[in-house]
């Protein structure tokens, strides 16, 4: 029997690379052929998982957090291309519990792709997902050369401080990426404006209070009106601008940027419909199974190009009326009446793949 086992990480208990690895020595130690892919959809913890299934190597350098303070941060480098996370840099753990949003910035992660750039990887792939900030990538900009101003002189705006820009200049930044290719990874489709923009979907997230968001929100359409006049373009209403709290857009400004989306990208960089043809079983999960995962979420994306073969979901949870999804054959949970299901996950999860083998056999 060759199982496919695929899965994202289960948040808090599990990372993909425990999950796939464990399933797959409970099914190798009964005979079965498995092929293990952790994977991701471009979000937070991408950037190792990328990394490793182009046979790449992880370097080492200091940006600076959504705080602008330094931290170390990691990028991955393959023969393919330079993987950059975002949240690596910008990412909320980054700040251990100070979630101040008004001054938080994305000029951290300008620093990575001037990295990038400066030691010629001009193949750079970005993870938006996982971020701290509300500034709509303009910390990113000024990190890759943009200059902003406040009528007397340039400053590096924070997700507090847009409404201070008169004026913006980003030539310098496009110029820098005038031989670099972007393409950016990310599920994310709001547009950086509005009731379903970067603001009001996702600054609650980060840290910003409900009296908060109008302000904010005001502070993002204004800076997002600078930045137009400058370019004489509008992409406040493309789908992605408000990925990453606005660096979505920032993005949208620079030459030689691809947006795609992030879950299944990446399966067809790991040919995963080819390799789907080679199993008789698929088995992949998350840490929440329910109408989310199909969503452009990884797990959702693995079923759906998976369909034709024998499916099996294993998860901490999942939604009742999963049960009913016609798309799958099996739907185990590991952490379903189970209070130290976080602290135990790799323990139920190994009993429950235990349990699910016969079922495999059996079909």
């Amino acid at each position: 029997m060759k199982v496919l086992v695929a899965g994202d990480s289960f948040k808090g208990s599990l990372t993909a690379f425990e999950f796939t690895e464990t399933v797959a020595k409970v099914l190798r130690s009964h005979g079965a052929e498995c092929r293990v892919l952790a994977l991701s959809d471009g979000g937070e913890g991408s950037l190792e998982i990328l990394t490793k299934l182009f046979d790449g190597r992880i370097e080492k350098t200091v940006a600076s957090n959504a705080l602008l303070n330094p931290v170390t941060v990691k990028t991955g480098i393959t023969d393919k291309a330079c993987f950059i996370e975002s949240a690596q840099a910008i990412g909320l753990p980054q700040l251990k519990g100070n979630t101040d949003i008004c001054q938080t910035s994305s000029y951290g992660v300008g620093e990575m792709i001037a990295f990038a750039v400066k030691h010629n990887l001009n193949d750079i792939v970005l993870t938006l997902g996982g971020t701290a900030s509300d500034d709509g990538g303009a910390g990113m900009l000024c990190a890759l050369g943009a200059r902003f101003s406040d009528g007397q002189s340039d400053f590096i705006p924070t997700s507090g401080t847009l409404c201070r820009i008169k004026s913006c200049d980003l030539t310098p930044s496009i110029r820098l990426l005038e031989h670099t290719r972007v393409t950016v990874l990310s599920d994310v489709k709001n547009p950086l404006l509005g009731s379903n923009g970067a603001t009001y979907v996702y600054a609650p997230q980060k840290g910003a209070t409900a009296d908060l968001l109008p302000f904010l929100e005001k502070s993002m359409e204004h800076y997002a009106n600078i930045v137009n006049r400058h370019t004489h373009t509008d992409r406040t209403a493309c789908p992605g601008a408000g990925a990453g709290g606005g660096l979505g857009f920032a993005c949208m400004q620079l030459p030689h940027v691809t947006f795609l989306q992030g879950s299944n990208a990446i399966l067809d960089m790991v040919n995963f419909d080819g390799l789907v043809k080679q199993c008789d079983w698929v088995i992949t999960g998350e840490g929440k199974f329910d109408k989310q995962s199909y969503m452009g979420k990884i797990v959702g994306n693995v079923i759906n190009r998976s369909k034709g073969k024998n499916i099996a979901v294993i998860c901490g949870v999942a939604d009742e009326e999963m049960y009913n999804d016609k798309n799958i054959k099996l739907l185990r949970e590991i952490g379903k009446n189970k209070p130290d299901s976080l602290t135990n996950a790799k323990k139920y999860l190994t009993e429950e793949t235990e349990k699910l083998f016969p079922l495999l056999s059996g079909c």
